[in-house]
């Protein structure tokens, strides 16, 4: 194997690695932020004994951020793109090197 085509795979395969993980884990934080809200809520509600309907009262549970987890998940699709195509990138660039 070519060291110009190594050296490059490595450090595309570590760009992905690194994309993918951030994106998963701002992913995750957002869904357990958003459950330790709702447990909160929950809570709340329980502890002040009402029993009517938490709508009833003007305040709604928490709704989990939507847009901020499709914002996250653009960085582990392109870390999963580029993970996918680092072996194409990684031979056109090193043509480059050998010429």
């Amino acid at each position: 194997m070519n060291p110009y085509r190594r050296g490059i795979l490595t450090v595309l395969c570590l760009v992905a690695l690194g994309l993918m993980l951030f994106g998963g884990m701002q992913i995750g934080l957002e869904v357990a932020k958003h459950s330790l809200q709702r447990k909160q809520y929950e809570q709340a509600h329980a502890a002040a004994g009402n029993t009517s309907s938490p709508q009833s009262d003007g305040e709604r549970p928490p709704r989990l951020a939507v847009g901020r987890c499709v914002f996250y998940a653009v960085p582990f699709v392109l870390g999963a793109g580029l993970l996918i195509k680092s072996a194409v990138i990684a031979d056109r660039l090193a043509e480059e090197f050998d010429d």
